[in-house]
C-alpha cells in the first residue's frame, strides 16, 4: 500500500491581485504551509510532502524563464520535476501506472504547474522530454534488449461529456466518448484516439493539436479551460526481448495519466453565493463526487473500513481516475494555491481538500501487457478446450466449440489492433510532414492568430493568408472554401473577408455589406464598415467572441495581445455607458495629486511649527539674557531700594514672559491639534479615494469580462428565436453597516426587452452559469445532426426558459430600493420614535422615504420585571439581561408609481437569516378597485426577545437592520380577439377566438360563436371593435343591396356574388 503524495504550490501576484493591493497570506517552511485569515490574524498549519515557494524570489532570464535569486527558497519549474515529475517516470520504467493532478480554483497556477508556459515548462513537456531521453540513451546502449513504444491520448470531460482533443470538434460525435469497465482490460474510453508518437517533438505537435482543438470548441461554443477537465495519458510500453532468438520474453506497460482539473470554486461557489445552478449542472457534479470519493477513501484509511462504498461511477471524472485513486496506481497530486487575501475562503479549501487526500492509500503493482497476457491465456485456453473436445474422440462439445470460436475472435481483434497501430504511425508520421511544411510558411506569410482568455490556448489556432481571396465565417452550404472557419451565434456565411496580395503583402479585410451591424467586425475597437488594410499587430474581432492578431512574422513573429486589454478596446463603447473605461486612470492620477499635495502641505505645516518654536525659544533665551542682564546690574547698584524695584520688575516681566510664552504654546498647541485633524481628514479621504480606486478597478476587469459574453448571449438568443430577450451590465449600490457604498457588477436580463419596468438582476457568479447554460442549450440545438422539426420543436419550446435564462416572470417581485437603520443606536439605548429615512436603489439612487419606528424596552433575566432604561448607558450596563426590540414599518411616501401596484418589505434579523420577517401585501391599481397609490401603508408591527451578550453587541455594533422594499408592475390585461368572416348574406361567422397579451403573444381557442362577451375581433390581421363590426355590417347591406339593383339593370353579370367576401 502506498499513500498518494501530495505537494502544494503558491505563485506570485497576478496584475489584478497587485491593483487590488492585496496582501499574502501564506507561508511556508519547509514542509509546512500556513494561511493567515485577514480579517481575524487566526493562523491554520497544514504539512505535506512538499511545499513550493514560488511566490517571490526569483528572477526573469532574457528567455523568460524563471530562475530562483540568491538565497531565496522560490521553487522554479524545474524543482517541482525533479522532485515529482521524475519519480511519476520512476514508477512508470518499473511498470507502475502513474498519475499526477492539479487541483485549485481558477487561476491559482494548476495549468502552470502541469503545462507550464513559454520556456518555463510544466511537468508534461518535461516528462515527455525526459522519457525519450531516458529511450535514446538505453536504445544507444549497445547491450540494449528493450523495445520501448508510446502512445499519447489527449480528451476533455465538460459536462459530464468526455471528448477526444486529438479529434477536431466538427468530427467528434455529438453526444461524446463512453467510459466503460471490462473485466479483463479494465476501465477503457471507448474510441478514443491514441497516437503513436516517437519523439518529444511529436508529442509536442500532438499536445499543441489537442489545445488547438481544445481551443476551437472553447471559441465556437465549448467549455473554457476554467470549467473543463483535461487528461492527457501516456502509454508506456517496454518489451524485453531475447537478442538471439529475437522474440520477447516479457512486457511491461504503464499507463501515466497527467490531470488538470477544472476550477474547484465551482464546486462551492453556489453555496457560499446562495444562487441556484441549473439543475443537474454537471460542471460541479464532477468535483462534488470528487470530493466525495477522496472523503470516503480516507475516512477507509484512516478507519479501516472496508465495507464502505466509493461512489466513482456517479461522474465520468472519478471513473476514470478510479485507479489514481484507491486503485493501481502510483499517485502525486499538486494543489495551486492563490496567494491573495481576497481568496482566503477559497485557498482554506483547497489545504483541506488536499489534506484529506494525503491520507489515501493505493494498491499499485507492477503491470503486464494486458494484450500479451491475454493473447497467452486465450492460447492456452484454446489449447485446453480442444484437448477436453477431442479426448475421447468424439464431436466437440457445442458450448465449449463457442467459447473457442470468442476466444478465436478475440485473438484476430488483437491482431487487428496491432495492424491499427502500425497505420496510425504511418499516418502520423505523413501528419508530421505536411505539419512541418505549414510551420514552416507560418515563419513568413502573415497570418491570423487566436486570443484567448487562457495565456495557454492564445496563439493555437492560426489561419495562413492564402493568396487572393480569403472568407471567414460559419461553414458555406453551397461547399465554398472557408479560409477561416468560424461558429457559434452572432457568426454568418461569409462573415468578413480577406483579400491578400503576395508581392506587396498586403491583407485588405472587408465587412460583410449586407448588414455590417449584423455581421459585426471590429478593427482595433471600431466597427469596420469599410475596406481597411491590416497592419502587424491589430486586433480584429469577428462577431462577440472570436478574437483575433494579426501577425506578419517578418515584423514580430510572437507578437500577442493581452485579452483583457483587447477587450476593453472591442468593447469600449459599451464599458463606457455600464460604467467602466477611463474613470479609474483619473481617480488614480488625482489620489497623486493629492498625496503630493498632503505631502507638501505637511512639509509646510511641519516646517511653519518648527519655525514658531526656533521664536519662541529665541524670545526665551533673549528674555533669560535680559534678566540676567538687569541682576547683574542689581548687583552692582548696591542699592536695597533700587533692588527690590529692580527685582519686582524682572518679576512682572518673567510673568509676562511665562504668560506670553504659555499662550504661544497653546496656540502652537492647538494648531498642532487641527494640523493633526486636518491630516487625519485628508488621510481618511484618501484611504476612501483609493478604496473607491480599486472598486473602480475591479468594476473594470469585470466589465471587460462581462460586456463580451453579454454580446454574445444577446447574439445567441437572437439565433435561438428569443429576440424578446435582452440582456445588458448593471452597477449594483449596497450600503455597508460603516453607511460606505459599495458597488458591485452584475447583469440585467429583461424578459422582454420592450419592457424596460420588468427585468430581474443577476449576481456576476449566477450569470457565469446562465452564460454556459445558455450556451450548452446553443449547441444542442444547432449540431449538423439535429433535424429541421426537432429543431423547430425546441426552438417554440420556451419550457424552462426561466431557470435557463436567468429570466423573472412577469409575476414576480421587483426591488424598489433598501431602507437602512443602524443598530448601533439600539446598542447606546437610544428610541427612534415617528422617524423617516430613505429608500435607496441598487444604483444608490433615492426612491421613496420609509416612516418607522424603533422601540427598546429591558427586562431582568427572566423578563418579567421591567427595568428602567433612563438607567442605563448602553448594552454593555445590562449584558445578561432581556431587550425587547420593536420594529414598526407604518407606510413608505413617494415610491415609483410603476412598482406600487403591489408593495411588500421584507428583511432578516441578524443570526436569524434563514427566517424571512415580511409585511402584508399592499395592493392598488389594476383590478384591486383602489386608486394606485406611492404611499403604501404596511401598520407592520413586531418584536424581537433577545438576552444581551457580547456578541449580540457586536452584531449589532457591525451590522445595519436592511429592509428591502419590493414591488410589482401592472398585470398586462388581456383582450379577446377572434378571427371571423362575412358571407354574401351579411352573417357574422367566428372562426377563432383569441386570448393575446396586449403586448403580443396569442393562444388561440377553436369552435367559438358571434355571441362572445368581447369587445375586440381581429379580421385578417386586423383588429375590429364590435361597434366596427356593426358598422361594417350595415355597410355590406347597402352594398348588397346596391349590388341588387346593378344586376337588374344588367350592369354586373349574374354569378358575381359574395365580392365583398375579403374580411
Amino acid at each position: 500500500m502506498t499513500s498518494v503524495k501530495v505537494a502544494v504550490r503558491v505563485r506570485p501576484f497576478n496584475q489584478r491581485e497587485r491593483n487590488f493591493e492585496s496582501e499574502c497570506i501564506i507561508q511556508m517552511d519547509g514542509q509546512t504551509t500556513k494561511i493567515r485569515n485577514p480579517e481575524t490574524g487566526e493562523i491554520k498549519e497544514f504539512a505535506f510532502d512538499f511545499s513550493y515557494w514560488s511566490h517571490d524570489g526569483f528572477d526573469e532570464q532574457p528567455n523568460g524563464y524563471m530562475t530562483p535569486q540568491a538565497g531565496s527558497n522560490y521553487a522554479d519549474q524545474d524543482r517541482v520535476f525533479q522532485d515529482l515529475g521524475q519519480e511519476v517516470l520512476n514508477n512508470a520504467f518499473d511498470g507502475y501506472h502513474t498519475c499526477l493532478f492539479a487541483y485549485g480554483q481558477t487561476g491559482s497556477g494548476k495549468s502552470y504547474s502541469i503545462v507550464g508556459y513559454g520556456n518555463n515548462k510544466g511537468v508534461i513537456p518535461l516528462a515527455c522530454e525526459e522519457i525519450f531521453r531516458r529511450i535514446d540513451e538505453r536504445t544507444n546502449n549497445p547491450e540494449n534488449n528493450i523495445q520501448h513504444s508510446v502512445t499519447l491520448s489527449m480528451i476533455e470531460i465538460y459536462n459530464e461529456c468526455v471528448q477526444d482533443l486529438l479529434i477536431k470538434p466538427s468530427e467528434r460525435p455529438k453526444g461524446g466518448l463512453n467510459v466503460r469497465e471490462h473485466p479483463k482490460f479494465g476501465i477503457f474510453v471507448e474510441g478514443m484516439s491514441k497516437v503513436p508518437v516517437q519523439s518529444y517533438n511529436e508529442i509536442q505537435k500532438q499536445i499543441d493539436t489537442g489545445t488547438s482543438n481544445r481551443t476551437v470548441g472553447s471559441t465556437n461554443m465549448n467549455a473554457t479551460s476554467s470549467r473543463a477537465h483535461t487528461v492527457t495519458t501516456l502509454t508506456f510500453t517496454q518489451r524485453f526481448m531475447d537478442r538471439e532468438k529475437g522474440i520477447p520474453t516479457s512486457e511491461k506497460m504503464s499507463e501515466i495519466n497527467l490531470v488538470d482539473l477544472a476550477g474547484s470554486e465551482r464546486a462551492a461557489s453556489t453555496g457560499a453565493t446562495g444562487d441556484r445552478l441549473k439543475e443537474g449542472s454537471n460542471i460541479n457534479k464532477s468535483l462534488s463526487v470528487l470530493g466525495k470519493c477522496i472523503s470516503i477513501l480516507a475516512q477507509k484509511s484512516s478507519t479501516g473500513n472496508k465495507s464502505a462504498v466509493v461512489p466513482y461511477r456517479e461522474s465520468k471524472l472519478t471513473f476514470i481516475l478510479k485507479n489514481a485513486l484507491g486503485g493501481n496506481s502510483k499517485t502525486t497530486m499538486i494543489a495551486a494555491l492563490s496567494p491573495a487575501s481576497v481568496n482566503y475562503d477559497e485557498t482554506l479549501s483547497t489545504l483541506r481538500y488536499a489534506w484529506q487526500v494525503k491520507s489515501i492509500k493505493n494498491e499499485a503493482k507492477v503491470n503486464e501487457s494486458a494484450q500479451d497476457k491475454l493473447i497467452r491465456e486465450l492460447r492456452e485456453e484454446n489449447e485446453k478446450l480442444k484437448k477436453m473436445g477431442g479426448g475421447g474422440g468424439g464431436a466437440i462439445d457445442p458450448a465449449l466449440q463457442e467459447e473457442m470460436e470468442n476466444n478465436r475472435r478475440m485473438l484476430e481483434e488483437f491482431r487487428r489492433q496491432q495492424e491499427e497501430y502500425k497505420q496510425k504511425l504511418e499516418q502520423q508520421q505523413a501528419s508530421a510532414a505536411k505539419q512541418q511544411e505549414e510551420d514552416e510558411k507560418l515563419k513568413t506569410i502573415p497570418h491570423f492568430k487566436n486570443i484567448n482568455a487562457d495565456p495557454i490556448m492564445s496563439g493555437k489556432i492560426k489561419s495562413l493568408m492564402k493568396d487572393g481571396r480569403n472568407s471567414v465565417g460559419k461553414k458555406d452550404p453551397s461547399g465554398a472554401e472557408v479560409s477561416l472557419l468560424l461558429a457559434g451565434a452572432g457568426i454568418q456565411v461569409n462573415h468578413a473577408v480577406v483579400n491578400y496580395d503576395p508581392d506587396s503583402r498586403t491583407a485588405t479585410i472587408e465587412p460583410n455589406h449586407d448588414d455590417p451591424q449584423k455581421n459585426k467586425t471590429t478593427v482595433n475597437g471600431d466597427l469596420l464598415t469599410e475596406p481597411r488594410v491590416l497592419q502587424h499587430g491589430d486586433r480584429v474581432l469577428f462577431g462577440s467572441h472570436h478574437y483575433f492578431i494579426y501577425c506578419d512574422p517578418t515584423i514580430n513573429p510572437e507578437e500577442m495581445a493581452d485579452w483583457e486589454d483587447a477587450m476593453k478596446e472591442a468593447n469600449k463603447d459599451q464599458m463606457a455607458m455600464a460604467g467602466g473605461g477611463a474613470e479609474n486612470e483619473e481617480i488614480q492620477k488625482q489620489l497623486k495629486e493629492m498625496e503630493e499635495k498632503l505631502l507638501k502641505e505637511k512639509e509646510a505645516k511641519d516646517k511653519e511649527i518648527e519655525e514658531q518654536k526656533r521664536k519662541m525659544e529665541e524670545e526665551k533665551q533673549q528674555m533669560l539674557i535680559e534678566m540676567k542682564k538687569k541682576q547683574e546690574e542689581m548687583q552692582a547698584l548696591n542699592n536695597d531700594e533700587m533692588m527690590k524695584k529692580m527685582q519686582k520688575e524682572m518679576e512682572k516681566a518673567r510673568l509676562e514672559f511665562e504668560e506670553r510664552l504659555r499662550e504661544q504654546e497653546e496656540i502652537l498647541q492647538k494648531q498642532q491639534e487641527e494640523a493633526r485633524l486636518d491630516m487625519e481628514r485628508q488621510q481618511k479621504k484618501q484611504i476612501q479615494d483609493q478604496q473607491k480606486m480599486l472598486q473602480m478597478r475591479e468594476i473594470d476587469a469585470k466589465l471587460a469580462e462581462l460586456v463580451p459574453k453579454i454580446s454574445e448571449i444577446n447574439n445567441v438568443c437572437q439565433e435561438l428565436r428569443r429576440e424578446q430577450y435582452s440582456y445588458e451590465p448593471y452597477i449594483k449600490t449596497d450600503i455597508q453597516s460603516d453607511g460606505r457604498k459599495i458597488s458591485r457588477v452584475a447583469v440585467k436580463v429583461y424578459p422582454d426587452r420592450a419592457n424596460r419596468d420588468h427585468f430581474n438582476i443577476l449576481e456576476f457568479d449566477r450569470f457565469e452559469d446562465v452564460y454556459f447554460a445558455v450556451k450548452d442549450k446553443y449547441e444542442q440545438l444547432t449540431g449538423d445532426d439535429v433535424d429541421e422539426a426537432t429543431l423547430l420543436k425546441d426552438l417554440q419550446n420556451r419550457e424552462g426558459d426561466a431557470e435557463t435564462f436567468g429570466l423573472s416572470s412577469e409575476t414576480d417581485w421587483l426591488l424598489i430600493g433598501y431602507f437602512y437603520y443602524f443598530l448601533v443606536s439600539v446598542v447606546n439605548l437610544v428610541e427612534t420614535k415617528n422617524d423617516e429615512s430613505p429608500i435607496i436603489d441598487e444604483k444608490g439612487i433615492i426612491q421613496g422615504q420609509m416612516h418607522y419606528s424603533i422601540g427598546i424596552e429591558l427586562f431582568d433575566y427572566d423578563g418579567s420585571k421591567p427595568l428602567n432604561i433612563l438607567k442605563y448607558n448602553s448594552l454593555n450596563d445590562v449584558v445578561g439581561k432581556i431587550l425587547k426590540l420593536s420594529i414598526d414599518l407604518k407606510k413608505a411616501t413617494a415610491i415609483p408609481e410603476k412598482l406600487a401596484y403591489e408593495v411588500q418589505c421584507r428583511y432578516n434579523w441578524l443570526d436569524e437569516e434563514k427566517t424571512q420577517f415580511e409585511t402584508k401585501v399592499v395592493q392598488s391599481g389594476g383590478t384591486s378597485g383602489v386608486p394606485v397609490t406611492t404611499n403604501p401603508t404596511f401598520g407592520y408591527r413586531t418584536e424581537h426577545t433577545i438576552e444581551v451578550d457580547d456578541d449580540l453587541i457586536s452584531k449589532m455594533i457591525e451590522n445595519t437592520l436592511r429592509v428591502g422594499v419590493y414591488g410589482k408592475v401592472e398585470q398586462k390585461k388581456k383582450a379577446q380577439q377572434a378571427v371571423v368572416t362575412i358571407d354574401a348574406d351579411g352573417k357574422l361567422h367566428v372562426i377563432e377566438e383569441v386570448n393575446e397579451e396586449e403586448n403580443g403573444g396569442a393562444s388561440p381557442q377553436k369552435g367559438k360563436n358571434a355571441s362572445m362577451n368581447t369587445s375586440k375581433i381581429s379580421t385578417g390581421g386586423q383588429v375590429l371593435t364590435l361597434e366596427e363590426i356593426e358598422r361594417l355590417r350595415k355597410e355590406h347591406a347597402e352594398m348588397m343591396e346596391q349590388l341588387k339593383k346593378y344586376k337588374e339593370v344588367g350592369l354586373v353579370p349574374a354569378n358575381k356574388t359574395g365580392c365583398c367576401n375579403i374580411f
